[in-house]
């Protein structure tokens, strides 16, 4: 009975496993002796070789045996016998047949069967332990050998790496997105390639020595030889890759949360006595109806006519189909790639929210995979899943007149009347300090008088900090709960699931007249839908919008995807040595206003993001992560130029290149050298940047450090959560894609209305300026 209660999850693996082979081995030994003592029966003629045949036949068995005693420990072991078994099975057949020897036919018969059956066995044990669904058992074998060293741990795991190697299986199984090729093909170079033009070992990655695979690990970490300037980059490409989706796999599981101390918000002191119902809000402008847009919405052979149609279903898209709904009663369709997702069933789970929410699951990158970029891909876009920070321009007054010099003009009144009825709408106010999370105040104390608390939109916030994987309590205000219902209230249609759109054009090729495309609906079925209108306003995020006009012949001159820019850069943690709770409030909260050619912002999140950018490598990871109470948070970010910036498809999708120019690396260290000041006068001991390098500031000599080891994009971890560019906004239509009146040029009827119409960076949190901008395209859009 006990034996039975075993044989379940990882321990099916060593209970089906271990004694099979164990009995293979003995068996193995019992043949080598038989066949040295009758060499004329089970050898084929009793030669030299032979008798090497025996021999080998035999070490292959005690290999066996010897694995069988610890089929995880021993793999590498327990894997060059089976192969050796394998040889000498396929030696015995050939030969046999030659000298016309039926037993040593027989003989090879038989190790070659049970070679092929140990390898299927140990595939079967291990499917049958954890189950994976994308990963083949040979994968999930690599992956789990990826986590034992990359956490590096020393026996201090609180879950097994096949469990994290399972979790990170889920997470890459529920993602649709075509990194997942790229990461399957790295997986598997991981394993047969790497060891042996990395370390010289011609020898799987998961049945390598400790020793051994770790030297790997670290070869990719650290190159060395005289190759190195060649190998760094792509070396760096895959572990940070493999630093990804491990963490993912390990500090996504709730048993490893608990145990670095994360506190789950419901269940906990800080949920009790709170009012969990779902907040609803209503149209803030309900006399201003337009009246009968239904009534122009018509089929015809499969066809629907509207006024209006809206690609993209965020910050930009919800506005402007509400603003053309309230403002001019058009009918309106809005046209959504992501899922529209219900509040209720918002999970208090990284591993479960990042492929509901965000594009490409959270794994969005540009080409090289040195920079991440974090958008949400659900009905409400970004605006679901960013931390609900409202922010005008500190420098409003200098981006006007920077676009303004670049081409575009943009008046300043338009946009001030946008933020304030868009701050009406959305109940936009200070963050409530009591749900801010316990690093704000440590933040504060560092700034000074220069640090100061941020306005947000949400409304009788509870302090959960689950903001960026969507609130399952409506408090947030985003475009979910907001403008989307208003719209639809309206008569506006949103149809989500909306996959390989194209923008149809007239025959003459000038005008827009409409967008085609696939809608997979609940039952899992892809049908088609066409969409004919006067107008067609282009709102899927600056990646998305520039993908759309490549894929349907949009070129405006060359020019779309061109100038691609980000408000991006690298997280910075400030080790309290003291238990600080950082996690347990609202994330992102305030920021340094002492000037404004770089960004500061305070910050916090759950344990898989942030083990993901914390700084360090296998143990010194770990051992940071570990210390995940005692911690503040916060981010460095710079405007990159727009000439370090492009879009291009690439098989048909998206590639995005961003390269930070020697400008904005000196920004961003000068952010750096700031923030790190903050956190040691806020106390801190040691401060930890997101860097690719082990880097450890200490007071006296972090300014030497940061001089000295940060230089180029490829030393820091760099994300962004704020891409903008790729189709700027120009008057004259030989230097940009759309005019001042946000129509694209050659194209009439075809309007883009988002970020990606930025003809240069605001450096500033783009939720607020993206809707203003909307509300302001809108009219022209509908004058």
């Amino acid at each position: 009975m006990d034996r039975a209660m075993r044989v379940n999850g990882p321990n099916v693996f060593d209970e089906v496993l271990a004694p099979v082979v164990t009995l293979g081995g003995v068996l193995a030994i019992a043949w080598a002796i038989t066949a040295a003592l009758l060499p004329g029966t089970l050898l084929p003629a009793g030669t030299t070789a032979g008798g090497v045949l025996a021999g080998v036949g035999g070490a292959a068995g005690v290999a066996l045996v010897l694995g069988g005693g610890g089929v995880r420990r021993y793999a590498g072991v327990l894997s060059m016998g089976a192969l050796v078994l394998g040889l000498v099975g396929a030696a015995l057949v050939v030969s046999g047949a030659l000298d016309g020897r039926l037993g040593a036919i027989l003989s090879g018969a038989v190790m070659l069967t049970a070679a092929l059956g140990f390898d299927r066995l140990r595939s079967l044990a291990r499917r049958a332990g954890y189950r994976p669904v994308w990963l083949s058992a040979r994968g999930f074998e690599t992956v789990t050998a990826a986590t034992a060293m990359i956490l590096d741990a020393d026996g201090r795991e609180a879950i097994p790496p096949e469990r994290a190697a399972a979790n990170t299986d889920r997470l890459l199984a529920a993602i649709d997105a075509p990194v997942k090729g790229q990461i399957r093909l790295l997986f598997w170079a991981l394993e047969w390639i790497m060891p042996a033009i990395v370390i010289g070992r011609p020898l799987p990655f998961s049945t390598l020595g400790g020793e051994s695979r770790r030297r790997l690990i670290e070869t990719l970490i650290r190159p060395t030889g005289p190759l190195t300037s060649l190998v760094t980059r792509p070396f760096g490409t895959v572990a940070r890759t493999l630093k990804a989706l491990i963490c993912g796999g390990y500090y996504g599981d709730p048993v490893t949360m608990r145990s670095i101390g994360f506190a789950e918000y419901e269940g906990s002191s800080a949920s009790h006595g709170q009012n969990l119902s779902l907040r609803h809000y209503p149209d803030p402008f309900p006399n201003a109806n337009a009246t009968g847009p239904t009534a122009r919405r018509t089929v015809r052979g499969g066809v629907t006519h509207v006024d209006a149609i809206v690609v993209g279903a965020g910050a930009s898209g919800s506005v402007m189909a509400y603003q053309l709904a309230r403002r001019k009663g058009l009918s309106v369709v809005v046209l959504e790639r992501g899922r529209r997702e219900d509040p209720q069933t918002f999970q208090h789970s990284e591993l479960d929210m990042f492929p509901r929410v965000y594009k490409d699951g959270g794994l969005q990158t540009t080409s090289d995979r040195n920079s991440a970029i974090f958008q949400g891909a659900t009905v409400g876009g970004s605006t679901v899943i960013n931390n609900a920070i409202w922010l005008v321009p500190p420098q409003l007054n200098d981006v006007l007149r920077e676009w303004h010099q670049r081409g575009a003009t943009v008046p300043k009144s338009a946009l001030v009347t946008a933020y304030a009825e868009l701050e009406h709408a959305l109940q936009v106010g200070l963050i409530d300090k009591s749900v801010a999370n316990p690093g704000t105040d440590l933040f504060l104390k560092g700034a000074g008088k220069t640090g100061k608390l941020l306005d947000n939109n949400r409304v009788d916030c509870l302090g959960c900090g689950w903001c960026n994987y969507g609130c399952r309590y409506n408090r947030k205000t985003s475009m979910l709960v907001t403008y989307v219902p208003w719209a639809e209230g309206r008569g506006v249609v949103f149809e989500d699931r909306v996959s390989d759109a194209r923008i149809i054009r007239d025959e003459s090729r000038r005008r827009a007249i409409g967008v085609d495309g696939w809608r997979t609906g609940d039952d899992g079925e892809r049908r088609r839908i066409s969409y004919r209108a006067e107008k067609v306003v282009v709102c899927a995020g600056a990646i998305g919008s520039t993908e759309l006009l490549l894929q349907s012949g949009i070129t405006a001159g060359g020019h779309v995807g061109k100038g691609f820019h980000a408000l991006g850069g690298l997280f910075v943690t400030g080790d309290m040595g003291q238990v600080v709770d950082g996690y347990a409030g609202i994330g992102l909260t305030a920021m340094d206003t002492g000037q404004h050619q770089y960004v500061l912002e305070s910050y916090f999140a759950p344990p898989l993001a942030f083990s993901v950018r914390v700084g360090g490598w296998l143990l010194s990871h770990f051992d940071r992560v570990q210390r995940y109470r005692h911690f503040i948070d916060g981010g460095v970010m710079v405007g990159t130029d727009p000439s370090g910036g492009n879009v291009t498809l690439k098989g048909g999708t998206a590639s995005v290149s961003l390269t930070p120019t020697a400008q904005d690396m000196a920004l961003l260290k000068q952010g750096l050298t700031r923030m790190t000041e903050i956190y040691f006068t806020a106390g801190a001991r040691r401060v930890y940047p997101s860097t690719f390098k082990y880097i450890d500031l200490l007071p006296g000599t972090y300014k030497d450090v940061i001089d000295r080891e940060i230089n180029t994009i490829d030393d820091i971890l760099f994300g962004s959560a704020h891409p903008q560019g790729g189709n700027a906004m120009n008057r004259d239509s030989n230097a940009g894609v759309v005019g001042e009146n946000f129509m694209v040029h050659g194209v009439e009827g075809l309007y883009v209305a988002d970020t990606s119409v930025w003809p240069s960076n605001i450096r500033a949190n783009c939720q607020a300026t993206a809707m203003a901008m909307s509300h302001y395209a809108s009219t022209q859009v509908a004058p």
